[in-house]
């Protein structure tokens, strides 16, 4: 089965085997997290998809496109923000192609925590796929990370798009005796590793020494009659999977998994098809003259606004007059009638005096 990179950048971000190695499991005590065979060789499966730039991005919660707000450090390729929902998103510059009927299983650097970001997984069908993809983290709460160039930020390995079609799923009793050397080689190492644990609790073993029968490729030493023959640490029986047909180790227990370089077999630079540059300077084009349109618009919109707004206060202004002189009509209205008995009376008076 052959996997193939096609460059679809001038700068398409570095591709590499992934190592096994985490900064978090060299810390720990006597780097105890390497005893777990299954999480090293996790760490290492597949090929790493490296960050060409060194940026900050931080998100504020909002779901618009503008909630997170990415500052840019040094390098390329630093992501956007294209989907909103507090995602970002990478064009690493490649294209895969596989035979069918294998795919891409496209997922962040295995035990690598990135504090308020989680990596997307996505399974690509890339034995048909013309297209490229995305590679896109989104925020699990609202903060702040960053990330360095060199840190890798999607991890791909290939598999069996087919596996589900032909793998029958049952559950069955580990006492059935079809199944009998399953279940005594199960026990064998439960009862192996119960004694060698209370051992070490009594001080008979290091610390930082453990038995390995994983690391080894063995089962452990037989058990008769519920007691562990001999040393815990020894084992009776080598994994078949690492035998040959006359009982002889062939190969060791992996820790790490085959893992292969790309091989370099490009024959000329990338280049873009100059009708690609064509249509985008035609889109640009487009998406400026609506730029300018949508801006004269608003200013016309702004001027038809702010006359309306004055025909408003004008409008507002009469009825203020309107209102005041309704009022002195009224004061008038109500002062007329004192006024006229006012005169009656000393009209009356007057003619009283002559008469006398």
């Amino acid at each position: 089965m052959k996997m193939i990179a096609y460059p679809a950048s001038d700068r398409p971000f570095r591709l590499q085997p992934a190592g096994s190695k985490r900064p978090w499991m060299d810390d720990a005590v006597n780097k105890n997290p390497y005893r777990c065979l299954p999480l090293s060789m996790a760490n290492s499966f597949g090929w790493e998809i490296l960050s060409e730039a060194h940026f900050t991005a931080e998100w504020d919660g909002n779901n618009a496109p503008s909630g997170v707000k990415i500052k840019h450090h040094d390098g390329y390729g630093t992501p956007s923000s294209h989907f909103g929902e507090g995602t970002l998103t990478w064009h690493a510059g490649w294209l895969f192609q596989m035979e069918y009927p294998y795919g891409l299983y496209v997922t962040g650097a295995p035990n690598t925590p990135v504090p308020n970001v989680i990596p997307l997984s996505g399974v690509v069908e890339a034995h048909w796929l013309r297209y490229s993809f995305t590679l896109n983290w989104r925020f699990t709460q609202p903060g702040s990370f960053e990330v360095k160039i060199g840190d890798p930020i999607a991890l791909i390995f290939p598999i069996d798009l087919t596996v589900f079609d032909n793998t029958e799923a049952e559950i069955r009793s580990l006492h059935d005796p079809e199944f009998k050397e399953f279940h005594d080689d199960y026990w064998n190492w439960n009862v192996s590793r119960l004694k060698y644990m209370s051992e070490q609790r009594a001080g008979h073993h290091s610390a930082d020494v453990w038995q390995k029968h994983y690391f080894r490729g063995v089962y452990p030493a037989e058990v008769k009659d519920g007691s562990l023959m001999g040393d815990p640490t020894a084992s009776s029986k080598k994994c078949p999977f690492h035998t040959n047909a006359e009982g002889k180790q062939q190969s060791t227990h992996r820790t790490k998994p085959n893992v292969r370089e790309f091989v370099d077999k490009r024959i000329g630079k990338f280049e873009t098809p100059p009708i690609y540059w064509e249509l985008t300077k035609k889109i640009q084009d487009q998406r400026n003259l609506e730029s300018s349109q949508n801006a004269q618009s608003t200013n016309q919109q702004v001027a038809v606004n702010s006359k309306e707004i004055e025909m408003e206060n004008k409008v507002k202004e009469l009825e203020l007059k309107l209102r005041i002189a309704e009022t002195q009509l009224k004061l008038q209205s109500t002062q007329l009638p004192k006024a006229n008995k006012s005169k009656t009376a000393t009209k009356k008076k007057k003619i009283s005096v002559e008469v006398k």
